[in-house]
């Protein structure tokens, strides 16, 4: 699974998975270990998906995730608020593996 989001983080490709019962589309901008030694997946969760708008920023823990499919849809901006130099990666992740 690690090497699919690190996949669709370069590429820029949307994902659809299932986060604690919850399916979700999203656009993955980081992946890498927590200071809780999880491995975590930086994302902002598409419109379409089942998630209020408040919550379009979320932090998944791998371990959670199930039926990741890598979509052949491409996002070629970046999310909304998504800064190549944004902070809250390094507040979220220890080791950063992947990002946008």
């Amino acid at each position: 699974m690690i090497k699919a989001l690190i996949a669709a983080i370069n590429g820029r490709r949307e994902i659809h998975f299932n986060y604690n019962g919850v399916n979700r589309i999203a656009h993955p901008v980081a992946i890498g270990e927590s200071d809780q030694g999880d491995i975590v997946l930086r994302c902002y969760q598409a419109e379409d998906s089942f998630v209020p708008s408040a919550q379009a920023w979320d932090v998944c823990r791998l371990e959670d995730i199930s039926s990741l499919c890598v979509d052949d849809n491409v996002f070629a901006n970046d999310p909304p608020g998504y800064r190549h130099s944004d902070e809250s990666v390094e507040q979220h992740m220890r080791k950063v593996y992947a990002r946008l």
